[in-house]
């Protein structure tokens, strides 16, 4: 947790915080390690609550320098969220991340990184795949993919930083590009990353979903639930 609080969260001795749980931690598990986050929060920061997320009051939020929303799969208050942070011209000092996959895990693995880590680590990625022209990816699962990328193309670091525009998401460590050179097979065995409410289990350890690609399409898909299937 000393690596939310320090690098991604930022906290300052004056900062006041706002922690925000969906109803997915509602478990005595859950609810002695939000008491863990919270007494780590009051360490390095003037005052913070901890409270259920059962609505966004964006007048209220205003008065916090952080906002922390903690879930488990569910983007809580997704549409609220932006249209605050879209609604008014002036810059806003509240700094707002959302905090995915909240567990032991979480603090023990993808958030053991700092923020100024992996920032390094993925513009390293960055810059070896620009310098280039193709690029080969397998892996234990089946995923045989070649991929040329774009001499000019854009790439996005996703490293848990607040833009002002978008809430932070937690853990972090996305690197992307678009390409229409995709082609091969991947495995899917991790998890879906929807922009919206996602309304069934993101995970696919135990059902993997495999994509046959040409050319940057899906051509043949392989998936085991028929209810992945239809979405």
């Amino acid at each position: 947790m000393d690596t939310l609080c320090a690098s991604y969260l930022e906290l300052q001795p004056d900062d006041r915080v706002l922690v925000l749980y969906s109803d997915e931690l509602h478990g005595d598990d859950d609810q002695r390690l939000l008491e863990t986050l919270r007494q780590r929060i009051r360490e390095g920061s003037a005052d913070v609550r901890v409270e259920p997320a059962d609505r966004f009051d964006g007048h209220r939020v205003g008065a916090f320098e952080v906002l922390l929303l903690v879930s488990m799969v569910s983007s809580i208050h997704r549409a609220a969220v932006l249209q605050y942070l879209q609604a008014t011209e002036k810059p806003k000092h509240t700094r707002i991340f959302r905090l995915f996959n909240f567990s032991p895990a979480l603090f023990s693995l993808p958030l053991a990184v700092d923020r100024a880590s992996l920032d390094s680590l993925n513009n390293s990625v960055i810059a070896a795949a620009k310098r280039t022209h193709d690029i080969r990816v397998t892996n234990p699962a089946g995923t045989d993919v070649y991929i040329r990328p774009l001499p000019d193309g854009g790439w996005t670091n996703s490293c848990g930083y607040f833009n002002g525009r978008f809430p932070a998401i937690l853990p972090p460590g996305e690197v992307n590009t678009y390409t229409p050179h995709v082609t091969g097979i991947v495995v899917v065995d991790g998890a879906i990353n929807s922009s919206f409410g996602f309304p069934g289990d993101p995970r696919l350890a135990r059902n993997p979903v495999t994509l046959e690609i040409t050319d940057s399409v899906v051509q043949k898909p392989d998936v085991r639930i028929r209810w992945y299937r239809a979405f």
